[in-house]
């Protein structure tokens, strides 16, 4: 079978620039009808101002899972808190039993992560909160227009953090809820760096030639997109420019204070978000369907709830890392949340999260890809396997 190229995240098109449709934006507000929300360059620089709203007193603690990615701790801990890491199960929900355990008369948030769109006992966890009378932050960089009873995630908390740019071919795009009135602090934004957001959106497309047109893209190469990369490096270089993918774990809080770019509220404003669940979700079922009769996969949601639009497909294997590189061979790029937990995590105890670090892999199912990428990548990994 020739090698089908499948990227982890939707690439952008020209369409996304040029077409009209103007309700993208409108239809986001909508749906997260809150009191207040801030566009912002990066998810994790909503999570360091929610963080900094609180007003934290120096011994004041937030809660966090712990199986995470690290830059939402190092966002924590970089707005000035302590954290204090709770247990997570086999089935990535919140030990809500721990949870109780560890709160003290410091404990003054619980920071819960919503893993691959689907949603944490989050009635319960409010539920903790009132009890206690402690903050809430739902981290729904996972789960960007998912909903349970009734609410879509992100509601349910005093704050609500969102990374559109994981979902959308976005050069930038986080978003911060403010759900409490309470909380009326208002923080000024700086439009980012003009030179930063053309280079992202450069390479964006570059990320969709080469998937979508790749026998374009070898002629091209030769000739010039490896001159124009170079070129971009050096500009890169010369200008300090912080350039920050999706996955990366890096949190630099110069950048924590930069707006969402007006060409991703344009690819925003042009995106059909209905559309875009639709196809995640039937995405998602195919590989339900195809994976689940392979003894040497475990499937970490076999239920897809009506109202969660999935990130990725997480299934359960031996090694994640090499199973990573086998299928990139393959030109299948997948993702691994949380390969490397954050340094201040405790030595001792939490083997679940340590657990699942090593074992989880999550398969793309975004909105750019057909059954026959996903046929192909499931035909991949049963010749691995």
């Amino acid at each position: 079978m020739p090698k089908i190229l499948i990227s982890a995240f939707p690439t952008l098109k020209v369409s996304l620039l040029t077409q009209k449709r103007n309700n993208g934006l409108k239809d986001l507000l909508s749906r997260y009808n809150c009191p207040k929300i801030k566009f912002l360059f990066l998810g994790r620089s909503a999570i360091w101002h929610a963080v900094k709203m609180l007003n934290l007193k120096e011994n004041d603690v937030i809660m966090i899972p712990s199986y995470h990615c690290s830059v939402e701790v190092e966002a924590i801990l970089q707005a000035g808190a302590k954290i204090k890491f709770f247990e997570i199960d086999n089935n990535m929900n919140a030990d809500l039993k721990d949870i109780e355990t560890k709160i003290d008369k410091n404990t003054k948030a619980i920071f819960i992560i919503h893993y691959f769109g689907f949603p944490q006992p989050i009635l319960e966890i409010k539920k903790i909160c009132e009890n206690y009378k402690l903050y809430l932050i739902e981290d729904c960089a996972h789960a960007f227009l998912s909903s349970t009873a009734g609410r879509y995630l992100g509601t349910f908390g005093d704050f609500g953090i969102l990374s559109m740019q994981k979902f959308l071919p976005l050069p930038n795009g986080g978003v911060l809820l403010i759900n409490n009135t309470n909380f009326k602090k208002h923080f000024k934004l700086i439009p980012p760096n003009e030179i930063s957001v053309i280079r992202s959106l450069f390479l964006n497309f570059l990320n969709n030639l080469e998937i979508n047109h790749n026998n374009a893209y070898q002629i091209i190469n030769l000739s010039m997109i490896t001159l124009i990369k170079k070129f971009l490096n050096i500009i890169k270089k010369q200008s300090n420019l912080k350039i920050i993918n999706p996955t990366s774990v890096d949190f630099n809080l110069s950048m924590a204070n930069l707006a969402m770019s007006n060409i991703s509220k344009r690819i925003l404003n042009n995106t059909d978000l209905n559309k875009m669940i639709i196809i995640r979700r039937q995405n998602y079922n195919f590989l339900l369907e195809k994976l689940k009769n392979i003894p040497q996969i475990k499937i970490c949601f076999p239920k897809l709830p009506q109202r969660v639009c999935p990130y990725f497909f997480p299934i359960e294997v031996k090694n994640n890392r090499h199973l990573y590189e086998k299928l990139k061979k393959q030109g299948i790029y997948t993702f691994i949340f949380g390969e490397f937990l954050h340094n201040v995590l405790p030595q001792e105890g939490f083997d679940t999260a340590r657990y699942l670090s090593k074992h989880i892999l999550a398969l793309p199912i975004h909105q750019d890809l057909n059954q026959n990428q996903l046929q192909y990548m499931v035909n991949s990994l049963k010749n691995i396997l």
